[in-house]
């Protein structure tokens, strides 16, 4: 993962500039990002991952994942099928309020 500046992340999540500096705060706390001096913008910075930071939240996600990778296999597979669908649609759903320019309330 490349440094982004607190702005571009902001821009990337669409979510306000405040609320990404209240959250890289916390992540810089816990050790998981550091800033440091933008080379292209002398007055801005970067947010950079720490290298541990990735491996980290894997080995937490890793086990959730498979867990529920080993839910699905004991489904069939025309019931696998109909979860798929249901989640096609669930996903295409959710994209077309996206499109619509819909935000969340904490938006307004």
């Amino acid at each position: 993962m490349r440094p982004l500046s607190p702005t571009e992340i902001a821009r990337r999540l669409d979510i306000t500039t405040a609320a990404v500096t209240s959250s890289i705060d916390r992540l810089t706390g816990l050790g998981h990002v550091e800033r440091t001096p933008n080379p292209t913008d002398r007055r801005g910075v970067i947010v950079t991952a720490k290298p541990d930071s990735a491996a980290q939240a894997m080995s937490f996600l890793l086990p959730m994942i498979y867990s529920v990778d080993g839910v699905l296999d004991r489904f069939s597979e025309e019931e696998q099928e109909l979860v798929g669908r249901y989640l096609e649609q669930v996903s295409a759903a959710y994209a077309e309020h996206l499109d619509d320019g819909a935000h969340s309330p904490v938006d307004a």
